[in-house]
């Protein structure tokens, strides 16, 4: 009945995969039954399930693929000179990024993580440039504060002594 209440024109694979677990999970929680009546039972079950996972696995895939691709679209952005334009792709692929139907966990976090890693390098270099700037405009800043200092030592001299620092006043 489920699967045909599914529009399969435009499934909401989130809702199938979490009914599917759902399912398998009432299946274990309603107990044990005698050894006679087990086995058709699970058989008639895994028949039932069977009609799902082939869907499901096509999507696994696709969704996997397609994941693959932004971590490649990613990578790409590093190359990007202007740093406001590679954060703004970057973070369009990041809302981009939608499991559908999770693989394996181990597959999961390692697409993850090479995604993350990826997208932190673009964060991490514009985190430089920043750091860089501010490294600069601090020492603007010292520069024109010994330049004031100095102003401010010329102008606390005597017409004598100021005439004598005439090329520092320069």
């Amino acid at each position: 009945a489920f699967v045909a209440s599914i529009d399969w024109e435009a499934p909401d694979w989130k809702a199938i995969h979490n009914q599917t677990r759902e399912f398998e999970k009432q299946w274990h929680n309603i107990g044990p039954t005698d050894r006679k009546t087990r086995k058709p039972l699970k058989k008639r079950f895994k028949q039932a399930m069977d009609q799902l996972e082939p869907k499901l696995e096509q999507e696994r895939r696709r969704n996997q693929q397609f994941r693959e691709r932004l971590i490649e679209k990613a990578q790409a952005t590093h190359d990007i000179d202007n740093m406001n334009d590679a954060i703004e792709q970057v973070k369009q692929l990041q809302s981009q990024w939608q499991v559908t139907v999770p693989s394996d966990r181990r597959v999961e976090r390692q697409l993850w993580k090479n995604f993350r890693s990826t997208c932190d390098v673009v964060f991490e270099r514009r985190k430089q440039q920043q750091e860089e700037r501010r490294r600069e405009q601090q020492a603007v800043i010292e520069e024109k504060t010994a330049l004031c200092e100095q102003v401010e030592a010329l102008a606390q001299l005597d017409n004598a002594a100021l005439q004598h620092a005439a090329p520092e006043l320069k």
